[in-house]
């Protein structure tokens, strides 16, 4: 399995998140950035792309893998027009 394979998608999220969960009184003085637009599951069409639902899930992995609750920088990668005038708010 290569990187599309889904063998590298996540995983330095998953070793930052395990250095958090032992340095977790150093979070406030780091900055998180994460990234979203390409597939984190190959065999899943949804699981690609800039929409709303895409970004939610990503976001909600991203989480979970770095062990945190919140992300400091979320960077889209080939964001269209619509994503930015439209906006995303995630409660």
């Amino acid at each position: 399995m290569g990187l599309w394979g889904g063998l590298l998608w996540g995983r330095s999220e998953a070793i930052c998140g395990s250095w958090l969960a032992k340095n977790s009184h150093l979070r406030d003085r780091l900055v998180l950035a994460t990234k979203v637009r390409f597939p984190v599951d190959v065999s899943d069409p949804n699981s690609i792309g800039l929409s709303r639902k895409h970004i939610f899930a990503s976001v909600r992995r991203s989480l979970e893998a770095l062990q945190t609750d919140y992300i400091d920088l979320l960077q889209m990668h080939w964001c269209v027009g619509v994503v930015i005038s439209r906006g995303c708010r995630y409660d």
